[in-house]
């Protein structure tokens, strides 16, 4: 039998301390002429005297080969090397690309601690070719009623969606207030679906969508409830898209909302789309409460092609 060797026998202490990072949030897809390059940042402290491999967890949205250059499934710090960046270069995409994530984490290992992180670090690969697109009209569904108080169905309540009322946009991303008068609100029917269609004003290449959700508690003018319940938000979100008003509509995704803080500083959820078209349409097919529903804002992001 022969007994295990432990590379750093004298005290856990010993092991060094890993930390990763990105240096960016970022990246851009080539031919955008914004960054097209990002790495993961590997630093260790402690006793840095020996070779230390990592074995590495690739996970998230994108597809490597597809989005991005494969990147190892190992890695290794040479003797007293403080430092390992492995560097993650995004694929060009013929069409308009929604936005992916790659997600980087080393598998555990009795071999060091890590410090700093929670293990796991994401980096967003974007295509540079998509901007903010602008909504020419807003509508609602049928089934929707007039609204309580002053944030009802009209046409200027509903730009509320789209004016950027509310959005401090000096973080990246751009976060949401808590104010009543910056979000939107209508009280509606039953029905299981309660729809808003956007008209984009032309047909697009739709990257994605970022939604903040209602963030307003009854403290802040949203009805009855302790103080601090967060009202009237969307819990689940059908997106749908067409190139005309009249459909034929394309089923695009239903994503889980997060639940809102009911605080300033809320950041946006970003639903990839990755299609063409130029009406979306909204289906809240779960909120939080049967009568009443809300959104603070929304915004589009793609090209034109009309």
């Amino acid at each position: 039998h022969i007994p295990a060797v432990c590379l750093y026998p004298e005290t856990t202490n010993a092991l060094p301390l890993l930390n990763l990072t990105t240096a960016t949030s970022k990246v851009f897809r080539p031919g955008t002429g914004k960054v097209e390059r990002a790495e993961f940042i590997f630093t260790r402290s402690g006793d840095v005297s020996r070779p230390l491999a990592l074995n590495l967890n690739w996970s998230g949205s994108a597809k490597p080969g597809v989005d991005y250059a494969a990147l190892p499934q190992q890695a290794v710090f040479k003797a007293d090397a403080k430092e390992l960046r492995l560097s993650v270069k995004p694929k060009a995409a013929e069409r308009l690309a929604p936005t992916v994530e790659v997600t980087l984490a080393p598998q555990p290992s009795a071999d060091f601690l890590m410090d700093g992180t929670e293990g796991a670090v994401s980096l967003s690969i974007m295509d540079g070719r998509a901007a903010r697109l602008e909504v020419a009209n807003i509508t609602v569904s049928s089934d929707w009623k007039a609204s309580w108080g002053r944030m009802n169905l009209n046409e200027k309540h509903l730009r509320r969606l789209v004016d950027g009322s509310g959005l401090d946009c000096s973080t990246d991303p751009p976060t949401h207030d808590a104010r009543v008068d910056t979000q939107w609100f209508a009280e509606c029917a039953e029905a299981d679906h309660t729809e808003l269609v956007f008209d984009l004003g032309a047909c697009c290449e739709l990257a994605d969508v970022y939604v903040w959700n209602a963030n307003l508690t009854s403290r802040h003018g949203g009805g009855w409830g302790d103080g601090n319940t967060v009202r009237h938000w969307i819990r689940k979100l059908n997106v749908q898209v067409a190139e005309q008003a009249d459909g034929p509509w394309q089923d695009v995704t239903t994503v889980r909302m997060l639940r809102p803080s009911g605080k300033t500083g809320e950041p946006g959820q970003r639903i990839p789309l990755g299609v063409r078209g130029r009406f979306v349409r909204f289906r809240s097919v779960d909120r939080t409460e049967m009568h009443c529903i809300g959104l603070s804002e929304v915004e589009f992001y793609g090209s034109k092609t009309d």
